[in-house]
């Protein structure tokens, strides 16, 4: 296959074998790459064949402007509730979902938290659907463990209620900060940089 658009340095569109539009997933895969070049197959990390064209426009549109850590947390999900739902998903649930996770982390970073009124039914009429939310908590957990056993140090910076640090303190453990107020975002991390350097001494 070769590219048939750059979208950014992580995500190409191109067509298969078929003619069919594909988006290509992969670290690097669009840097300093052109249209017409031939695909580095060693850098496809995901192949998405989304077969209506506006989804499928919509879809690289989101991409061009999230990272690309989002959209494999959102593949992850949607994987695992293909499998386990066993139910035929619409494919316009890449472009929900991946949008409403992308939201979801920049409030987080701000200190934004946004109450959700429909737990309780969610939880009752759609049991299967809300465990998918637990599965992805559980699936971050992992990264976040996978990460420290490379030796990347992690920290977890919380600002939004108590109620929820639980679920914070699964995903993060000991490395993890609550702030009652995102102004002291800059210092608490700024201490926990000084801790690491000074543990690497």
């Amino acid at each position: 296959m070769v590219i048939q658009k750059v979208i950014n340095n992580n995500v190409i569109s191109a067509y298969d074998e078929n003619q069919q539009e594909v988006v290509i997933m992969g670290k690097g895969i669009g840097f300093k790459a052109h249209t017409g070049d031939a695909i580095d197959e060693s850098r496809v990390e995901k192949v998405f064949r989304i077969e209506n064209e506006k989804l499928s426009r919509q879809f690289q549109e989101i991409l061009e402007n999230i990272p690309l850590e989002h959209m494999q947390l959102t593949s992850d999900i949607i994987t695992y509730a293909k499998k386990n739902l066993n139910v035929q998903l619409n494919q316009s649930i890449y472009i929900t979902l991946t949008d409403h996770i992308n939201f979801a982390i920049q409030r987080q970073v701000q200190g934004i938290q946004l109450k959700n009124a429909l737990l309780w039914e969610i939880k009752k009429f759609y049991h299967q659907e809300y465990l998918m939310g637990k599965y992805a908590i559980n699936d971050t957990a992992t990264e976040v463990r996978h990460l420290r056993n490379l030796g990347v140090s992690v920290l977890g910076v919380f600002a939004g209620e108590e109620k929820d640090l639980s679920t914070e303190k699964k995903i993060f453990g000991k490395d993890f900060a609550y702030i009652r107020n995102i102004s002291n975002f800059s210092r608490i991390v700024g201490k926990y940089l000084i801790k690491q350097l000074d543990s690497d001494e």
